[in-house]
């Protein structure tokens, strides 16, 4: 078994050499943005409660990924799928909902030249979501912990700014994270190795 480890790390130390040449390689990155989060306020509406309710929230991720070749990739990370709240003035309650997922992907790249990178994805993901409640709200509504895998897809672009470095902006589409489907929009930094 020991004398196979220096042919194993010689062929996967080829097959990433071979990959970067293609197109292909590592690469981690950050971004953050809008998330909307859908059906957090339906439940308070069918109670008939008097409230203001955001759906809409702040969203960040961080991720990581390896293409294979200059078209085809995968990719995982984490992503906070960000805050919504419910305040209900007439019973003097309020209720969050907080929603995280970690999606894998594949993905696949259709390079425009030299510096541009348009790219779709589709995978699952595992998501943890907790509603919180206080005030009257506790006996009207029940407090909501879910967690699951579902399905996740998403689109965007990516533009080289200088060597390694990317512009990334993207749409994603977490189906049934929690409460409901979040879509996200977020922009941030890429650097590929």
């Amino acid at each position: 078994m020991i004398k196979l480890m220096p042919a194993v790390a010689a062929t996967l130390l080829a097959a990433s050499t071979a990959a970067t040449a293609a197109g292909g390689g590592w690469y981690v990155g950050a971004a953050a943005g809008r998330a909307d989060i859908r059906d957090v306020c339906g439940p308070f509406e069918a109670a008939g409660l008097s409230q203001s309710c955001d759906e809409d929230a702040s969203g960040w991720k961080v991720y990581a990924g390896y293409n294979f070749t200059a078209n085809l990739g995968l990719e995982w990370g984490y992503v906070s799928l960000g805050e919504a709240k419910v305040v209900s003035p007439g019973t003097a309650g309020t209720a969050t909902n907080e929603s995280w997922a970690v999606p894998v992907a594949g993905v696949y790249h259709i390079p425009i030249g030299d510096r541009l990178d348009l790219f779709g994805k589709a995978g699952v993901y595992y998501f943890e979501s907790e509603t919180k409640t206080s005030g009257n709200l506790i006996g009207s509504v029940q407090a909501v912990d879910d967690d699951g895998i579902e399905a996740m897809v998403g689109v965007g672009a990516a533009f080289n700014v200088w060597r390694n470095l990317d512009l990334r902006i993207e749409w994603e589409h977490y189906n049934d994270a929690g409460p409901g489907d979040v879509d996200t929009l977020l922009g941030g930094l890429q650097w590929r190795f």
